[in-house]
């Protein structure tokens, strides 16, 4: 199954990517910014196939959230798509 790592600090956003990446077959994990991103990938042992960010978002935002995930070997080939 393929997961997808959601980010963003816009509950309403999230719970709607979710609903519709959800009916599609896709498994979802969510964060509220990019710290908590940072966390589930630490924390999981199988990384999400796609990453779904917010550009603004608080204490860790998403541009400095795609600097530190490309400085993660393991990390640096997923892709992102910011919003």
């Amino acid at each position: 199954m393929t997961r997808i790592l959601v980010l963003d600090d816009n509950a309403d956003i999230v719970a709607l990517l979710r609903m519709v990446l959800e009916q599609r077959g896709y498994q979802v994990m969510t964060g509220r910014n990019g710290r908590e991103g940072l966390h589930l990938l630490g924390e999981s042992p199988i990384k999400p196939d796609l990453i779904i960010c917010n550009l603004l978002m608080p204490l860790m935002d998403g541009m400095a959230f795609l600097d530190s995930l490309r400085q993660e070997v393991e990390w640096s080939a997923i892709p992102v798509v910011i919003l």
